[in-house]
């Protein structure tokens, strides 16, 4: 039950702002994530795979609550910088990078 309530208070944090990926370059850029939609898509499917952990009853509750904390600044740094430049495919601010990069740190264990 407490698996399940962890999966709950995950995903009722969901990035409100609709990503929209339409195409991407080449090209290669020394920062870690090209543009807002890639990064967002990454930590999305870190989060999905984090849930299946904690569902499974893989993820300790100090780890959950630190990796909701940490999803929810992802989440607020993310929709800022969606909502400043009306697109999602806006290169990557550094506060979204580092945001994500947090949230990635706590959840890498426990993701495959």
């Amino acid at each position: 039950m407490k698996n399940i309530l962890l999966a709950i208070l995950l995903i009722t944090s969901p990035v409100t702002v609709p990503v929209l990926m339409t195409g991407c370059s080449t090209s290669q850029q020394a920062a870690g994530y090209k543009t807002l939609a890639v990064t967002q898509a990454s930590v999305q499917t870190a989060r999905a795979a984090f849930l299946e952990a904690a569902v499974a009853g893989k993820v300790p509750v100090e780890t959950a609550v630190k990796a909701r904390a940490a999803s929810k600044a992802f989440n607020a740094a993310f929709n800022a910088a969606a909502i400043t430049t009306k697109t999602t495919n806006a290169p990557t601010p550094q506060n979204v990078a580092d945001a994500a990069a947090a949230f990635l740190a706590i959840v890498a264990t426990f993701i495959n």
